[in-house]
């Protein structure tokens, strides 16, 4: 029986317990959190940072939400991964005396077939101590909106491209909705690869040619973004 990652998805975010190492708490090293704080968050079968970051090269479209919008977001949607030790600590005992109760700020990832997600920009750690406490929302500001779309994409090895109108280009995975680049700027990393692919994006055949035309790119990419700029 195959498994419905879907599915797996739509349940959220859960927060494994693992041997921790407090004395790396210093280290601001999104990757290296578990090992600092003792705790994996995960969606699905993805460590959340990693998920979030797959979800994020499949923005077709990046939209500035002004003025920046004041919601109560479930946690369980909420990509929180701590990384820091001892501010980890800090929100637990601000928590506990009730101090530091400004909202979180994150940016919200909207992709068919899933509830939104949110990606924290601040206040991770206070984000899961509430989530660890049984809250089921916390409060929000979201500054920014990323329509995401794994079939608008494909990879060709390493290189992430953008599909539409039958062409073809290379796009950062850091910016995928901007303009097209050239294929050196457009490698993404393994896990990165491999993520991408759970989540949709096609895989070309690598003994295929890397072929594209980034002046018809461009042309592609104008009448895109003049497209959605009447929606």
């Amino acid at each position: 029986m195959g498994i419905d990652m879907m599915e797996c998805l739509r349940g959220g975010v859960s927060d494994l317990r693992i041997p921790g190492h407090p004395e790396l708490g210093e280290r601001a090293n999104e990757m290296a959190g578990p090992d600092a704080t003792g705790i994996f968050s995960v969606i699905g079968p993805f460590q959340v940072d990693l998920f979030a970051r797959a979800v994020c090269a499949t923005a077709f479209s990046r939209g500035i939400v002004a003025p920046p919008e004041a919601a109560a977001i479930e946690l369980r949607y909420v990509l929180a991964q701590p990384v820091r030790f001892d501010r980890l600590v800090g929100a637990v005992r601000d928590r506990r005396d009730a101090q530091n109760s400004l909202p979180v700020k994150v940016q919200r990832l909207t992709m068919a077939g899933l509830p939104a997600l949110y990606q924290v920009i601040e206040g991770r750690h206070r984000a899961f101590v509430a989530r660890h406490a049984g809250d089921n929302t916390i409060a929000a500001r979201i500054d920014m909106d990323y329509r995401c779309d794994p079939s608008a994409f494909c990879l060709h090895g390493d290189t992430l491209m953008r599909e539409a109108e039958g062409v073809r280009w290379p796009v950062s995975p850091l910016r995928p909705w901007d303009l097209p680049i050239e294929a050196a700027g457009a490698a993404v990393t393994p896990d990165l690869n491999y993520t991408l692919q759970t989540l949709g994006v096609r895989s070309l055949p690598v003994s295929s040619a890397l072929s594209y035309d980034l002046n018809l790119a461009r042309a592609v990419h104008r009448e895109l973004a003049n497209a959605a700029d009447k929606a």
